[in-house]
């Protein structure tokens, strides 16, 4: 049985599935990344890790959101109360004209 050949349809249907396994393995081999690429990613993830502490955290950005929402809130209520005395003044100059 050691000896024994090989069918001609098995060895082609082997053959086959062989050049199917090293198009594949060649095509791994092809994208896969080098040590090059390594490197290169390092380097950026080292340019990434530096800029880090000066960027803004999710505390900055809320404590920067409420001093603006109380600015604005503030500016609201101003312009409410300064459009109201506009109102009455205006109420009273023209009550005055008219009487």
């Amino acid at each position: 049985m050691a000896n024994a050949e090989i069918p001609d349809g098995r060895a082609r249907d082997l053959e086959k599935r062989m050049n199917s396994a090293e198009t594949e393995l060649a095509l791994i081999r092809a994208t896969m990344a080098t040590k090059q690429d390594i490197g290169e990613l390092n380097a950026r993830l080292t340019a990434i890790e530096v800029q880090l502490p000066y960027l803004a955290t999710k505390a900055d950005l809320k404590y920067e959101i409420d001093k603006l929402r109380t600015w604005m809130i503030g500016v609201a209520i101003g312009l409410f109360f300064s459009q109201a005395g506009m109102s009455i003044t205006l109420f009273f100059l023209l009550k005055q004209s008219l009487a």
